[in-house]
């Protein structure tokens, strides 16, 4: 009971501290359904409007865990890392969500890597009790992480002896694409869902107009800015969502896989935008790693991504296709406001 009571404690808090905050509407006239579930370690916020589809996501998001979960005995990520090299059956949504997992670690230059639970366990972020590993230990354990080892085919994965995959970094945002296709089929044409910060929309507001999406300042204080969205998914990455203090140096959870140590790509914070919530899931953390240049050339690569970052000196950076859609509050200077891409 307690550690069910710590796990929630946690999850309010990473809501509280969430790197995506939504705006409600404002007088649209349509019935307003807002509640709040607790499901893949996080707490869920969920409005709708017209129709109530609270059971249809709670029911898609518990369906989700019992194949993602990285602890749950009998997941289809369990499984895997627990076959000794065995080839594992898996389930249509686990094998999806591994094959997009694929494409983006190859994207990124493999900075995207689903295989580095050992290094995330060693240094204590799945336990809270946090330490910060020797450097042979850290090399030890980056002999196990290299996500190109793991083998697909169709409905069944083999990973070698050792390797260990955590979805922690693309899950939510599958699932967040699971969850708008489940309630467009039951007929609720306007949503907003926010899975611990990953924000994921249905439709437009019930008057046609875009939803305001704010996104946190990594600094404290007034949000960052302000976005106008359509029907897509916004997830932002960054040092500051699960850190810890030791010898006077802070050290976040979103590790670099090419030295096993916090990423120092030179952003505080990563959001991407993009239809598909699984790929935006993935390449924020990817280019919160790699920084502004992954971004750029990731930018030149798809068409289908925008992206805002804020410098670890002060800048906000915004791609040219959300130009128009972005409203600054004054929490960053007009002079540091820049458009990339």
């Amino acid at each position: 009971m307690k550690n069910k009571i710590r796990a929630l404690i946690s999850a309010l808090a990473a809501v509280l501290s969430a790197a995506v905050l939504y705006s409600g509407l404002y007088g649209c006239g349509e019935a307003e359904y807002k509640s709040q579930l607790y499901a893949m370690n996080t707490v869920i916020d969920l409005s709708f409007y017209g129709d109530d589809g609270q059971k249809t996501v709670s029911r898609e998001l518990n369906r989700l865990e019992s194949l993602f979960s990285v602890t749950r005995g009998g997941s289809d990520i369990s499984k895997i890392n627990s076959a000794n090299g065995k080839t594992t059956a898996i389930s249509e949504d686990t094998a999806k969500v591994l094959s997009a997992a694929k494409r983006i670690y190859d994207e990124t230059d493999e900075l995207f890597d689903p295989s580095i639970y050992p290094l995330l366990k060693l240094w204590g972020f799945t336990t809270e009790k946090y330490t910060v590993p020797s450097k042979a230990d850290i090399e030890s354990a980056l002999t196990k992480v290299d996500f190109s080892r793991l083998k697909l085919d169709g409905n069944k994965a083999t990973a070698p002896k050792g390797m260990e995959l955590d979805l922690g970094g693309i899950g939510k945002g599958y699932a967040g694409d699971v969850c708008r296709s489940a309630l467009k089929n039951e007929g609720i044409t306007s949503a907003i869902l926010s899975l611990g910060g990953n924000v994921c929309t249905v439709g437009l507001k019930p008057d046609g107009s875009k939803w305001l999406v704010a996104l946190k300042n990594p600094d404290g204080g007034d949000y960052l800015c302000e976005i106008k969205i359509g029907e897509c998914s916004v997830v932002t990455s960054g040092g500051y969502e699960r850190s810890f203090e030791s010898g006077g140096k802070t050290y976040h959870h979103i590790l670099d896989p090419r030295t096993g140590f916090p990423a120092e790509g030179g952003l505080k914070s990563a959001t991407v935008i993009c239809a598909d919530g699984a790929v935006a899931d993935a390449l924020s953390t990817a280019i919160f790693i790699g920084g502004e240049r992954l971004a750029e050339r990731i930018l030149e690569e798809r068409e289908d991504i925008n992206l805002i970052l804020y410098t670890s000196g002060g800048e906000l950076l915004a791609s040219r296709g959300i130009e128009g859609d972005i409203v600054l509050n004054g929490a960053v200077a007009e002079d540091k406001f820049r458009i990339i891409g």
